[in-house]
């Protein structure tokens, strides 16, 4: 009996012993830091070269689209071929040499659509990329986007004369799928480790584009013209980007991986009246704001003020800004809070495409370009930013950010053959440069409501 009553008791002892031990557990369980409650380092080696490694995600992806060429509808009411345009002995990026050489038989607007495509997946395929990154798959997303970019480049170098569907399915299908998976990781990663300092990070990492603009089309033209021909000047960008992009994988890791599976959209955004609005002034920018990069260098040329060789740097000129505007004006950001920056950029943008049109020599041109790259910069810079502040759950922001980017993308498509059609029955650049410029002051119109609602008229450096 006695020998029963002191086992009940040692039983007793020990359950309220583990009872007690398990307690201290939960508690310390619920006092740990959650997944979204991990402090971003701001700064640090590992950041800075995550960063880098974004930079040349950035290089690699916007850079080569903005270099791409001078998109366009249908020119022919004005220009009989692509000779009439960009002459023979000097040629620019694919689009240009694709009319001259490689595709001729096929309209303009069919050889643009290869351009337009590839731009559009970039951001579409932000559906998919996004959560999968909230997810813990940056790696894994940086890894097929590598892999895709580096197989469809290749097998671009091997396509035949006159096959439209060989260059369509490498360049268009093959590379921009590549470059959408890892576009919107790239366009996230800063966040996980930056916070007070996030506009200088995410814009160092964006001004990949306006470095690769310039490299990409001075680089492919240049070799172009040499015995090595269209197969290696784009094998050498090909391995121009395995190079680069091996770095991007290799230092872009995430700070922390979240299990939780993630919904392909996060339908509580749709909820946020600002997001909305904030969406609605995305799709509206999108149709306009690359139309300086397609149509500068053919406007100058039209007007006869600059020859054509030196109009071929017109877009250049524009990329070089937009690399020197995604520096600045996030720095801006800093002294005067993202949203008010983001929408003094949007303003400048729109004003500087307005500019286009009194834009009647060598100077003016150039400048405006410059201007236009400049400001525009900003706003794609900053973008992400904006995003990050208007979303609650940090472990959300590649969603945000995918489904922002994906929605926005319908810009991206319409916003070039509306502009080629403007130009093909007015034969006037005058009407494209109020269109595109209109769209962006409607858009920044939408940027500011979007401010208000979030922050109403009060003005904090913070905000």
């Amino acid at each position: 009996m006695s020998t029963s009553s002191s086992r009940s008791i040692t039983q007793r002892s020990s359950d309220k012993h583990d009872a007690s031990k398990s307690g201290k557990i939960v508690s310390d369980l619920s006092t740990a830091p959650s997944y979204s409650e991990i402090e971003p380092p701001d700064g640090g080696v590992r950041a800075w070269l995550a960063i880098a490694g974004a930079f040349f995600v950035w290089f690699n992806s916007w850079g080569p689209i903005n270099a791409y060429g001078n998109k366009a509808f249908d020119f022919k009411p004005m220009f009989k071929t692509f000779t009439d345009i960009f002459g023979t002995d000097h040629v620019g990026m694919f689009q240009s040499y694709y009319g001259i050489h490689f595709l001729e038989s096929f309209s303009v607007s069919e050889i643009a659509f290869v351009g337009s495509v590839q731009n559009f997946l970039v951001l579409f395929v932000g559906f998919l990329s996004g959560p999968l990154y909230d997810a813990g798959y940056a790696s894994h997303l940086l890894l097929s986007g590598v892999m895709l970019t580096i197989l469809g480049t290749m097998a671009l170098s091997l396509a035949h004369h006159g096959q439209y569907y060989q260059v369509f399915l490498s360049q268009a299908i093959c590379v921009g799928l590549g470059w959408g998976l890892m576009f919107t990781p790239t366009a996230s990663i800063p966040s996980r480790f930056f916070k007070k300092r996030l506009p200088l990070a995410a814009g160092f990492a964006s001004a990949g584009t306006g470095v690769g603009g310039i490299v990409y089309s001075i680089a492919f033209s240049r070799i172009l013209h040499t015995s090595l021909g269209f197969a290696w000047a784009t094998r050498t960008l090909g391995f121009l980007a395995l190079t680069t992009l091996l770095f991007s994988i290799l230092t872009m890791c995430t700070r922390a991986q979240s299990t939780v599976r993630r919904r392909l959209i996060d339908c509580t955004a749709f909820q946020d009246r600002a997001y909305n609005v904030y969406l609605a002034g995305g799709i509206l920018t999108m149709i306009g704001l690359q139309a300086p990069y397609y149509y500068a260098s053919l406007y100058a040329t039209e007007l006869g003020v600059t020859s054509t060789p030196v109009a071929f740097y017109v877009v250049t000129a524009m990329n070089g800004g937009s690399c020197l505007g995604r520096l600045v004006i996030p720095f801006v950001a800093l002294l005067i809070g993202v949203f008010d920056a983001f929408i003094l950029a949007y303003i400048a943008t729109c004003t500087s495409c307005f500019c286009f049109i009194g834009a009647r020599s060598n100077e003016a041109i150039f400048a405006v370009a410059t201007l236009y790259g400049f400001f525009s910069g900003g706003v794609v810079a900053l973008s992400p930013v904006t995003l990050v502040r208007m979303t609650p759950d940090p472990t959300l922001v590649g969603t945000r950010i995918g489904m922002t980017f994906a929605i926005s993308s319908i810009g991206v498509l319409v916003g070039s053959p509306i502009c080629g059609a403007i130009l093909k029955t007015s034969n006037n650049y005058t009407y494209v440069w109020m269109f595109s410029g209109t769209c962006i002051a409607v858009g920044a119109v939408f940027m500011l409501l979007c401010r208000v609602e979030l922050f109403g008229m009060t003005f904090d450096k913070n905000k």
